[in-house]
């Protein structure tokens, strides 16, 4: 059995140390954007349902469409959809991707469109 005693013992410990700290200051991987649209698109539309500060909800969601448009590869875009009466047609007639829906609107565009929820905010 090996002893390490004394300055030996001292020189081992940092080396062990060393190896230990190098291993750990690995250069984190980079994520990989996700593969392009299957049909080419260039950006994505999202619609936002009116909250009580539309200025507060848009900046709010910046961070949102920077992540998406850096994670996809292609710019996102948000418009403020005005109203709640038309909100469906205005969803197939700007050809929204996506949208951020209440409970009675998602209803509305899940029993007419077909619509399905991706995620929810908490």
């Amino acid at each position: 059995m090996l002893r390490f005693t004394g300055s030996n013992g001292l020189v081992v410990s940092l080396v062990a140390a060393l190896v230990a700290f190098a291993a750990a200051c690995e250069e984190p991987k980079k994520q990989e954007p996700l593969p392009k649209t299957p049909f080419g698109q260039q950006e994505l539309l999202i619609g936002l349902i009116p909250e009580q500060n539309i200025f507060l909800q848009r900046k709010r969601h910046q961070f949102l469409g920077k992540y998406l448009s850096d994670r996809l590869g292609i710019a996102i875009h948000f418009t403020s959809l005005s109203r709640y009466g038309n909100i469906v047609d205005r969803f197939t007639a700007e050809k929204m991707d996506g949208a951020f829906f209440g409970s009675f609107t998602y209803a509305l565009a899940h029993s007419q469109l077909g619509v399905e929820a991706l995620a929810r905010p908490v």
